[in-house]
């Protein structure tokens, strides 16, 4: 088979879906993007595909209204790159704003949602008034189009699967694929060799999400700023790199909790990660809007506590029963939660997270069925 990805080719999640299938015999990797995004790659970029056994091919100009030259430029581009490589799926990762092409194309494709794309995106672009009304509804009709002619659909949420069948009605068979993590991995993890030297010896709780407006760190800042000093002496607060400044912000606010250690990290391994999360106290998230959150994932696969906000975007299957859950996102009932964990984790959400994890959210079993879908689409 060979599978042409159009893909955003740095971003770590459409790595994972595409990586997946490097090894397999039957699978020849392509991928293309949208030219924005070539500034944005470096050396070590190609060389990854390269290691992954992926061939990049050349890119495609964005989707625009102001240009439909260019527009059409992009569709014969895209149709060239198809027939030299004798594509049999498209396989268009992230649906705003990949899924566009496939509306212009006769070979069989694979839309893949995997959030703000089928759950705010598009169904914004019905919302629209004043001068872009008239646009985003032409917009608008172009997914829907898209939606319609795929072979498969696939969305990493119950909620998303919802939105989609709600707002698109497409008549493609819509299935649930996570991301997944890789659970046998994580879980076999036995000793802190990973664990970057900073944290070796130390207690400490895990915030894994960016320092992004997004994820909430204020609402962190201001509950660590609430707990005891015994919490504050005992445990290293571990968070990850920001930008821009909100993360100045953030860490002007950190530096006046008096007798915090904080640190913040960046540029860490997979392998790192995961060890991260095998030896923390307690990891938290607690995020203004969320999908299914790969780090919340790893967390519990590493066995590691764990405190979600009470968001209805979680899937049941994979979080309820499972973790603790802010019922109430104000600073004090976050670091009563904090609080709480730190001094008895409920041995059966450990469990649960563990059982629960290993069935939905395997990166192995998540993959497999997408593979299943590969051969039955190319026959």
């Amino acid at each position: 088979m060979n599978i042409l990805y159009i893909c955003t080719p740095y971003d770590v999640h459409d790595r994972k879906w595409m990586t997946y299938f490097s090894d397999k015999a039957d699978c020849n990797l392509f991928a293309t993007w949208e030219s924005n995004f070539d500034n944005k790659l470096g050396p070590e970029d190609y060389e990854f595909f390269k290691e992954k056994k992926i061939k990049p091919l050349k890119s495609i100009r964005p989707f625009t209204f102001k240009n439909p030259f260019q527009v059409w430029q992009s569709v014969r581009d895209l149709k060239r790159i198809i027939a030299e490589n004798n594509i049999d799926i498209v396989h268009l990762l992230f649906a705003t704003p990949h899924a566009i092409w496939g509306a212009y194309i006769k070979t069989p494709y694979i839309i893949t949602a995997r959030g703000s794309d089928v759950l705010i995106v598009i169904p914004d672009l019905l919302k629209s008034s004043g001068i872009k009304k008239i646009q985003n509804i032409y917009l608008f009709y172009i997914f829907r189009k898209s939606f319609n002619k795929a072979a498969l659909i696939t969305g990493t949420s119950l909620r998303q699967l919802e939105s989609i069948n709600i707002h698109l009605s497409p008549s493609a068979p819509v299935e649930l694929i996570r991301s997944g993590v890789d659970f046998e991995t994580i879980n076999k993890i036995e000793n802190d060799v990973f664990l970057p030297e900073v944290l070796k010896g130390k207690k400490y709780i895990f915030s894994p999400r960016y320092i992004r407006p997004i994820y909430n760190v204020e609402l962190q800042v201001e509950a660590i700023a609430l707990l005891p000093q015994s919490v504050l002496s005992e445990y290293v607060f571990v968070f990850m790199y920001g930008d821009g400044d909100y993360l100045s912000k953030m860490k002007t606010s950190l530096d006046a909790i008096q007798g915090l250690n904080y640190l913040i990290l960046d540029k860490l391994s997979q392998i790192e990660m995961w060890t991260i999360y095998k030896y923390a106290a307690l990891t938290y998230m607690v995020p203004h809007s969320d999908g299914t959150p790969n780090s919340a994932l790893e967390a519990m696969a590493a066995e590691c506590p764990l405190i979600l906000r009470d968001l209805a975007a979680y899937d049941k299957d994979l979080f309820d029963g499972t973790c603790v859950k802010l019922k109430d996102a104000t600073p004090q009932c976050f670091a009563d939660a904090i609080v709480r964990c730190l001094d008895n984790y409920p041995k059966e959400l450990k469990a649960a997270a563990l059982q629960k994890v290993s069935q939905y959210g395997n990166r192995t079993i998540e993959m497999e069925k997408l593979y299943s879908w590969y051969k039955k689409i190319a026959g």
